[in-house]
């Protein structure tokens, strides 16, 4: 995916003394460092402090426009973060108050789990261990009705025990990767977060914007363009 290489290439040196950037000493303490990118050229966005007249500002820029002027990305809008916290904010606060962000949300665990190529190789994986155990089985009780001409089976049995290790591999790879970090438990999280906890969409939350939100693109027009973690979409003005 674009946006995760461009995630990777974001982590560098800020690009001059005059904009004095917080992303290297902050890195993952504000939510919008790893989600929010550039609709021209997909390279993230990066918090600034801008100092003008002995007045700091907090903004939003392009890191490609940051370090290389309009060389790569000619059009991309600087946004003043009070703003944009805002239009985010209202973006959740909108499906949240319709009760579309958790059928979203549960939507997108439902889509990623059946897309999902590594969910594909283990479903097959236990289908087959099943199909293995109970061929197994049957063969044990061949090989005991044989006497002894049990060992003809010998070689069926090698050939099914190794098919057996190499599917119970697999499976339990699968199983301690979903134990330790689960796209689909984060999903049921922030569900239950919705049906159960309260919580106010007044202010930002970089907790809510993780939770909820997957990518934010921002178009030239200064328009944001926010996708929820469950693929809905949704467009959002930001106010200077």
């Amino acid at each position: 995916m674009q946006e995760e290489i461009a995630r990777r290439g974001s982590k560098r040196k800020a690009p001059s003394a005059t904009a004095k950037t917080e992303q290297s000493k902050y890195s993952g303490k504000y939510a919008m460092n790893e989600i929010l990118f550039c609709g021209e050229c997909r390279t993230p966005y990066r918090r600034v402090t801008w100092t003008l007249h002995g007045e700091k500002r907090i903004v939003w820029r392009c890191i490609s426009r940051l370090e290389h002027g309009k060389q790569f990305c000619k059009n991309s809008p600087t946004l003043h973060e009070a703003p944009l916290q805002a239009a985010v904010m209202d973006a959740i606060s909108d499906l949240a108050n319709r009760g579309a962000l958790t059928a979203a949300l549960r939507a997108g665990a439902d889509a990623a789990y059946r897309v999902d190529k590594d969910a594909l190789i283990y479903r097959n994986a236990k289908s087959r261990l099943e199909t293995l155990d109970a061929q197994f089985d049957k063969l044990l009780a061949y090989a005991g009705t044989a006497g002894p001409n049990a060992a003809q089976y010998d070689k069926k049995f090698r050939e099914i025990t190794a098919e057996r290790i190499a599917k119970m591999e697999i499976v339990a790879e699968y199983e301690a990767r979903q134990s330790e970090h689960s796209f689909e438990a984060e999903i049921a999280a922030a569900c239950e977060m919705l049906e159960t906890e309260s919580f106010c969409l007044d202010e930002y939350d970089d907790y809510l914007v993780r939770q909820f939100v997957d990518t934010i693109r921002v178009m030239d027009s200064g328009k944001l363009l926010i996708t929820f973690k469950g693929g809905e979409t949704t467009e959002r003005e930001v106010g200077r």
